[in-house]
């Protein structure tokens, strides 16, 4: 079970271990393209075991990250 803490004088349950998303598998070392069978994989791990922080930024992946996480995600409840 993941540890969790409450966000700010919310109800929230932030997990305590985030998947920072700066280095997804890539299709290719050389260029940005993010394998995204792989990277979908390791977010639907991450999620079944409890983690709910994803840690992403618009020069990930040359603005790539941002948009796979939020197609990665779209799955699942907020």
């Amino acid at each position: 079970m993941m540890t969790t803490r409450e966000y700010k004088n919310t109800e929230d349950q932030i997990s305590l271990l985030g998947f920072g998303c700066m280095r997804l598998p890539k299709i290719d070392p050389e260029k940005s393209d993010i394998d995204k069978e792989k990277a979908q994989e390791m977010i639907d791990y991450a999620y079944a075991h409890g983690v709910n922080y994803y840690d992403t930024a618009y020069p990930y992946h040359e603005g790539k990250s941002e948009l796979f996480i939020g197609e990665a995600l779209k799955k699942y409840p907020r």
